[in-house]
């Protein structure tokens, strides 16, 4: 039986409901989750008439929940039958079913925020799931028993989890964004998954106090199919560069063959990753030098000729020999999978 309390709206009997979720973008609908295996649609301003039933799930439906955006309808379902499924609300369809849970589906839901999805289960775990790929990101295991609930706050990263054995609450990624800004004012910056741009020359000479926000125009770039890390500006000031969780991709579509860390950006695109420090041409994107350093920071001159490196408790002074690498690229002379030998002169080294 469902029965909404808000001055008797309405009641409505059957099988066993064991969850209930109202559509953000349409709050005179609502949906249950039942051992009937089905997950139904109903609409109050029609008494209760049920809309829909959708159909796919072997074992009863614990919980449901749905996305907050706008751009997409739909509806998260988990069951029994260890199954996850995203379902389209408007189209009736099941658009993608995420597998890897050991015992029955508990809790699920869309990140208000980021772009990810969230499922909780009886085998302790807590499954992180890209909310555009459908790939399971991560897995955490607190070792609290099973998972009942998983609640996510608006407006924040913060997520609380709760167990057999207690509750916890933990926090997603990093509450400020990913960004840049070049010499000229041009600022980039990451929007969970949307890529947006503003230009501090273009504000208008308004005296602005201390503290205030700033009245900028933003313009969206566009988005990313994955979510961004980081991001930093080519001194050409033509092109950007975006580092993502687990894979990395520059305007030309570059891809390194090792697992990137980090990026900085300069005269030369750096690449970090856990065997060292990898130097790259903007332009062609071809790898200029691999260094065997674990930096912290990277600093280039406006000339391009020297780059200091920082770790955590050294830095070294290098000297670029132009002349020297585009010798080697045209007589081949002098490069190896690590790139060009004589590319780079230390000049100093302090630890």
């Amino acid at each position: 039986m469902i029965c909404l309390s808000n001055c008797g709206i309405g009641t409505s009997s059957g099988p066993v409901h064991k969850h209930l979720r109202v559509i953000p973008t349409m709050s005179c609908r609502l949906s249950t989750s039942s051992d009937d295996m089905l997950i139904k649609l109903w609409n109050w301003d029609k008494q209760w008439a049920c809309t829909h039933s959708f159909e796919g799930h072997e074992k009863g439906v614990n919980c449901v929940d749905y996305y907050y955006g706008g751009d997409k309808p739909y509806l998260i379902s988990g069951a029994d039958d260890r199954l996850v499924k995203i379902w389209d609300y408007q189209n009736k369809t099941c658009v993608q079913t995420l597998e890897g849970h050991a015992q029955n589906i508990t809790a699920v839901s869309f990140h208000p925020e980021l772009p990810i999805i969230m499922t909780g289960s009886e085998d302790g775990t807590v499954r992180i799931w890209h909310a555009n790929t459908y790939r399971l990101e991560n897995t955490l295991n607190y070792g609290l028993e099973r998972v009942w609930t998983i609640c996510c706050l608006q407006g924040s990263n913060n997520m609380a989890l709760g167990y057999d054995e207690g509750s916890i609450i933990i926090k997603l990624g990093r509450e400020e964004p990913a960004m840049s800004m070049d010499s000229s004012g041009k600022i980039i910056w990451a929007k969970h998954s949307e890529i947006q741009q503003a230009n501090l020359k273009a504000m208008t000479d308004t005296e602005i106090k201390d503290g205030e926000r700033l009245p900028l125009q933003v313009k969206d770039m566009g988005s990313c199919e994955i979510y961004p890390q980081t991001i930093s500006h080519n001194p050409n000031g033509r092109s950007s560069v975006v580092k993502i969780f687990k894979n990395f991709k520059e305007r030309k579509s570059f891809k390194p063959d090792f697992g990137v860390e980090g990026i900085y950006g300069g005269y030369m695109l750096g690449v970090k990753s856990v065997s060292g420090l990898a130097f790259y041409d903007w332009e062609m994107t071809d790898l200029v030098r691999r260094i065997e350093i674990q930096p912290k920071h990277v600093y280039w001159s406006e000339t391009g000729l020297l780059v200091s490196i920082a770790t955590e408790d050294s830095f070294f002074i290098l000297r670029y020999d132009h002349d020297a690498a585009a010798l080697a690229r045209q007589t081949k002379e002098g490069v190896t999978e690590d790139g060009i030998e004589d590319a780079f002169e230390v000049l100093q080294k302090k630890e």
